[in-house]
């Protein structure tokens, strides 16, 4: 669990677009079955999914290109605080080990790297 989280934008070439990342550099991912306070992702998606995980009572922080105002945190049912981007609870893929990595992106067409705008990103990087 971190105690602080700074999101940063990156442009990604795999998708031709600035995407969110995490601490690590990994990109963050949001599942369309997460709607509003409902966590979609729990038990063993969340292994695969790992959300990502603030202390209670931290606060996410933007670095530049990111509004900080879009940050936020929705409590899982677990208890545990998720990062959220205009108001999108914000994933890592376990098979992204690198930044730049985007493993996850469009899996079972319900899992997309978000644009700094709080936008899914649906361009999916050729296969290869």
């Amino acid at each position: 669990m971190l105690k602080a989280v700074k999101l940063r934008a990156v442009h990604n070439d795999a998708l031709n677009a600035t995407i969110l990342v995490g601490p690590r550099g990994l990109t963050l991912y949001h599942f369309l079955l997460d709607k509003g306070k409902k966590i979609g992702c729990t038990g063993k998606c969340a292994v695969f999914w790992p959300p990502l995980i603030i202390k209670r009572g931290a606060k996410p922080t933007a670095a530049a290109g990111l509004a900080a105002k879009k940050l936020g945190t929705i409590r899982r049912p677990n208890g545990r605080y998720q990062v959220t981007y205009a108001g999108l609870p914000l994933y890592t893929f376990a098979l992204d080990k690198r930044a730049g990595d985007v493993h996850g992106q469009g899996v079972e067409k319900t899992w997309y790297a978000i644009s700094p705008t709080g936008k899914l990103v649906k361009r999916v990087p050729p296969a290869g």
